[in-house]
């Protein structure tokens, strides 16, 4: 049996070492020391500590093959891979029926290469993120690479709520030798560690060593940066030296567009705004936010009104708009 000291070795162990239950030397060592079975406290710690953080033993989509050239700073690893898979979105974009079959994508050899890839993820040192800007530059990449990644690998486009949240949830990647899923990248660390749930409780629990990744603020612009069920996404290589000028763009893009005044004075805003109301309102007032993209004459306008509601969209995957440094825009459909 445990005993309190015991269990709170292993736990220590647990966290310092958790790599896909692969580690188990370690385990075993402890075992030696505790003259137990080794495979009784392996698979006894490993059950506590799952529930006790939340770890799915899903496989990540990046572990099936092992990077063995030099492994380049992490915002470089992952433009080169974004950077590669659009170009593969390219290839297979048919011109005429306006779509992009991602069946017939999954199985294409270049896909299979890009995957092979992905495995320079695991072993990026993400500690060369040396400043805000580079860290949500990595994580914005990372987390539209991931989302693109796990719809092609799995074939299937999220079309409800249930689905959007399974692929959250599942579409998992291997970093720097920590696991983070979709809803970890989003909550834990661009959201600055804010549960999906609660604003008040935290994603990542006590002890969580991905906790120290996570932003210190909330940008709300990360809202129009990210691919969203909710929204058309333009998708962009976000780079250190040109983020807040990228955001600011992206974010005006996206929201003119969704920005309507309706008869009987009512302000209509994307449902974004109505998920995560609390990240618009840090900086203050909703509207005021709003106002930064928009000019005087219109925002004069607005304030004028003083009724608001957000949209409801239907429930599906929107529009991608790729942009590919070279100012020309793809609109892509996914076929179902």
């Amino acid at each position: 049996m445990f005993d309190e000291a015991s269990d709170a070795v292993c736990e220590h162990m647990f966290l310092n070492c958790w790599n896909g239950f692969q580690d188990t030397k370690l385990f075993q060592k402890l075992a030696k020391k505790l003259k137990s079975d080794p495979d009784f406290i392996f698979s006894r710690s490993i059950k506590k500590m799952k529930l006790r953080y939340n770890i799915k033993a899903y496989k990540a989509l990046n572990e099936g093959s092992e990077y063995v050239d030099k492994i380049q700073h992490p915002n470089t690893t992952v433009e080169r891979l974004l950077k590669y898979l659009l170009h593969i979105f390219y290839l297979n974009y048919n011109t005429s029926a306006e779509y992009i079959n991602i069946k017939k994508m999954n199985s294409t050899v270049s896909f299979q290469k890009f995957e092979e890839l992905t495995s320079q993820l695991q072993k990026i040192d993400l500690s060369n993120l040396k400043n805000t800007k580079e860290q949500l530059c990595f994580f914005l990449n990372t987390y539209n690479l991931l989302s693109l990644h796990g719809i092609i690998s799995n074939s299937l486009i999220p079309h409800d709520k249930s689905s959007w949240d399974h692929h959250q949830q599942n579409s998992i990647y291997l970093i720097g030798g920590s696991y983070f899923s979709l809803s970890d990248i989003f909550h834990g660390i661009l959201r600055a560690n804010t549960s999906s749930k609660s604003n008040s409780n935290k994603h990542f629990k006590i002890n969580d060593d991905r906790a120290k990744y996570s932003l210190s603020k909330i940008q709300p612009m990360i809202h129009f940066a990210t691919i969203d069920p909710y929204r058309p996404t333009i998708l962009k290589i976000y780079r250190p030296k040109t983020l807040i000028k990228d955001l600011k763009k992206t974010t005006t893009d996206l929201l003119q567009p969704s920005l309507n005044i309706k008869k009987g004075e009512k302000i209509v805003l994307p449902k974004s705004f109505q998920i995560y109301e609390k990240d618009f309102q840090i900086y203050g007032d909703i509207l005021n936010w709003i106002s930064i993209f928009f000019e005087m004459k219109l925002m004069s306008n607005i304030f004028s009104k003083t009724n608001f509601k957000f949209t409801t969209y239907i429930l599906k995957y929107p529009k991608l708009i790729i942009d590919f440094d070279s100012f020309s825009l793809y609109r892509y459909n996914f076929l179902k």
